[in-house]
């Protein structure tokens, strides 16, 4: 998930974003976005 943060707080462009579904493998495996739907309007 610190991927995920990390993008939204290099680009503050993204406005909503939507993953679904979202897997939480195995501990320590992490987790997997099998599919993503961002929107994006003005940084201001």
């Amino acid at each position: 998930m610190e991927v995920y943060l990390q993008l939204v707080t290099d680009f503050p462009e993204i406005i909503e974003m939507d993953i679904n579904p979202l897997m939480v493998m195995p501990e320590g495996e992490g987790v997997v976005a099998v599919d993503v739907r961002m929107g994006i309007g003005s940084s201001c």
